[in-house]
């Protein structure tokens, strides 16, 4: 009896806390309005105090600098000059001044690369380069060659010679893929054009909407093949619209090997929509790409690994999306390139899709969900999916990044009592992919168990609301649907 007695007891107390809560407010509110007129002559006395303070401790400093802090900063100073050299620091000086006049113009960050941990390197004059001399590489455009339109080259091991299997060995060992083979095939090879009937008969409305944006293509590397890389980089030139491809950002994250520091800049020195980025330091695949974007100049902003080629018509359905919806994160479809003979196919129909498995942190590929195929009307609509290897997604500008804070901002302009909050989306525990919350549904504190949960709106909170903008109120509250 007396433990029910006790429940009933703390039970009845409850009621009380909200008055007690409002008790407390008007006692703050009216203490506050009682005290500030009081504190005010306080706070100048502190304020004054503050600025005898500043003043005294300003004379200070000119009376030291007067007299031995002066003879002090010359005596570094002509130290620092018998060191390293006056005209070599004027020197050193005028070439940053023109480095950062050189950088602002185009919208490149140098400043926060450098922060970071990277450099732009200078296109320099061809006589710079006279003595590097590049690595094997097939730089011919026979369109009869070996591996053209993306057909396997089948090297017979047995008819090769010591030396030759030596190098071909060395390829694997260092990549995983046949570099001989890579060293063969030209760096210009042709693909197939892969694209579905229904893409082909939406390329008129690819191109038409997408004549507006501009794409920087950021490519990280480290100690990948030089004839891979420039394979990469030569089939984004060739087969994406001069004037949607505003530059390529090759980023060195810190790689070793010799052909890939003079040799590639001798190379790409003459490609003015090419830029090498160097890491000062080993930075990783997501610090690296952020060197990229911090030198990119574009509205649109796409990722790609050092060892690809893009099929013909590639990024116009990208950006077309992007044009249909600006916040889109875009993926292309990926097709494999065998390790072995290089080869490459283009598929019509796209039936699987990359995800990431989150019990061993790996890669893997798995069939596109049913109920995913079907809400296609065409080959050429875009398929939801949660990862992929290569991305593109839309930066927009300044503006648009605030989207998410102007509806917080303005419920508080209302209300400046108001605590808002943003609409909260799902990403999956087992995939990290991206969901949705149920549409009409708000986030809700349940106190049998002490867990989160979802509900559906109840109707009177609907029939508030005058439109789907309309905050929506909640007691405790994680989210706010608009």
């Amino acid at each position: 009896m007396r433990r029910v007695t006790l429940v009933r007891f703390m039970k009845r107390s409850l009621f009380f806390l909200p008055a007690i809560w409002l008790l407390y407010v008007v006692t703050e509110i009216a203490v506050n309005s009682n005290t500030s007129d009081s504190r005010k002559p306080w706070l100048q006395e502190e304020w004054k105090k503050a600025d005898e303070l500043r003043a005294l401790a300003m004379k200070d400093v000119v009376k030291r600098d007067s007299s031995d802090e002066i003879r002090e900063i010359l005596n570094d100073k002509a130290i620092v000059e018998k060191k390293v050299g006056t005209e070599e620091v004027k020197e050193s000086a005028h070439h940053t001044e023109i480095k950062t006049e050189e950088a602002h113009p185009e919208g490149m960050q140098l400043h926060k690369l450098a922060e970071m941990g990277g450099r732009l390197v200078k296109k320099k004059k061809p006589e710079d380069f006279e003595s590097v001399e590049f690595p094997t590489f097939n730089d011919n455009k026979d369109w009869n060659g070996p591996g053209e339109g993306g057909k396997p080259y089948v090297i017979e091991l047995k008819n090769l010679t010591a030396d030759e299997k030596s190098k071909y060995n060395l390829g694997w060992s260092l990549n995983s893929f046949n570099q001989y083979a890579s060293d063969i095939i030209s760096i210009h090879r042709t693909l197939p054009d892969g694209r579905s009937d229904a893409c082909k008969e939406q390329a008129k409305e690819y191109i038409a909407t997408t004549n507006m944006l501009e794409i920087s293509v950021v490519i990280i590397f480290h100690n990948e093949a030089f004839s891979v890389l420039l394979r990469s980089v030569h089939s984004i030139l060739s087969r994406t619209p001069e004037h949607l491809l505003r530059e390529i950002i090759l980023v060195d994250d810190l790689s070793t090997h010799a052909d890939l520091k003079q040799p590639l800049e001798k190379y790409f020195n003459d490609f003015p929509k090419v830029h090498i980025v160097r890491a000062t330091k080993r930075q990783g695949l997501t610090r690296a790409r952020l060197l990229g974007y911090f030198v990119s100049t574009a509205p649109v902003l796409v990722f790609l690994d050092s060892h690809i080629e893009c099929f013909p018509m590639w990024a116009e359905p990208l950006l077309y999306r992007i044009h249909q919806e600006p916040t889109a994160v875009v993926f292309p479809s990926i097709e494999v390139i065998d390790p072995e003979h290089l080869s490459l196919e283009a598929n019509q129909f796209v039936s699987q899709n990359g995800i990431f498995m989150f019990k061993d942190l790996t890669f893997n590929w798995q069939n596109i969900p049913e109920f995913e195929t079907k809400k296609r009307k065409s080959p050429a609509d875009p398929l939801r999916i949660t990862t992929s290897i290569l991305m593109a997604f839309f930066i927009p500008p300044l503006q648009k990044k605030k989207d998410w804070a102007e509806p917080l901002l303005q419920r508080i302009h209302e209300d400046s009592q108001a605590v808002p909050y943003p609409n909260i989306e799902i990403i999956r525990d087992d995939s990290l992919g991206l969901g949705t919350t149920i549409a009409g549904s708000r986030a809700i504190f349940a106190w049998k168990d002490l867990t989160f949960q979802w509900e559906f709106l109840p109707q009177y909170e609907k029939d508030r609301r005058k439109n789907d903008a309309d905050p929506i109120r909640f007691w405790f509250i994680l989210s706010m649907r608009s």
